[in-house]
């Protein structure tokens, strides 16, 4: 069985688990996202960080494959892993009516636990009772506005990293997962500041970036 840990500075959350196991898990990640070429335009945005994450962690999978272990890390950071956990909910509410087969059914079965567990994580992780009602927000009906400007995750994930301690950290993770689950002022904020900045450069959203910047994988203090 998969176990998800926040790490020791919070910079994001460990899965360890034996190979099959996580390759099972990313599976799912890549049944539930779907076939891009014949996904709605509106979930596209949704869909790329759900195949993003899957890729960087397999690509640390791959990386341990042939370890002479039992089991093996990977790890993520916490802004996107909660950001795919809600953009799991928008891919498995698109392809629910087109792609009923029994692999889906076991993706969805495999999701579902990863969900939970994630929340699990964080409730350990924020022993906070007024932190309670942010990751109540993260529930099976929580989804994304079509076409999400996810430029968002990326300014969530480099302000997240960016704290100064462990304690800022987990201070901010009820934070992030209400912001996500809300989509609330200042997304809309953000949001406007990358419509109105393609209009004036006349390029498209996803040519747009933020001003912040990811740290060097060596240097994050996970």
């Amino acid at each position: 069985m998969i176990q998800l840990k926040s790490t020791p500075n919070h910079a994001g959350l460990s899965l360890t688990g034996t190979v099959p196991e996580l390759d099972a898990l990313l599976n799912a990640f890549s049944v539930a996202a779907g076939d891009g070429e014949n996904a709605p335009a509106g979930l596209a945005s949704a869909r790329s960080r759900v195949v993003g994450l899957h890729d960087r962690l397999n690509d640390q999978l791959q990386a341990q494959r042939d370890r002479d272990t039992e089991s093996v890390t990977v790890k993520a950071y916490w802004p996107e892993t909660i950001f795919v956990w809600v953009a799991l909910n928008n891919c498995i509410r698109q392809s629910y009516r087109s792609a009923k087969t029994s692999e889906w059914d076991l993706a969805v079965a495999a999701i579902r636990k990863f969900q939970g567990q994630v929340v699990d994580c964080l409730r350990l992780t924020v022993k906070d009772f007024s932190a309670a009602r942010a990751f109540q927000a993260l529930g099976t009906q929580t989804f994304l506005e079509d076409s999400f400007i996810v430029q968002y995750v990326d300014e969530l994930n480099c302000r997240h990293l960016a704290l100064s301690s462990a304690e800022k950290r987990l201070q901010n993770l009820p934070v992030v997962a209400k912001q996500i689950a809300e989509q609330g002022s200042e997304y809309r904020k953000f949001k406007q500041s990358v419509l109105d900045a393609a209009r004036q450069h006349q390029c498209s959203v996803e040519e747009i970036g933020i001003n912040a910047e990811y740290p060097q994988e060596s240097d994050i203090l996970w």
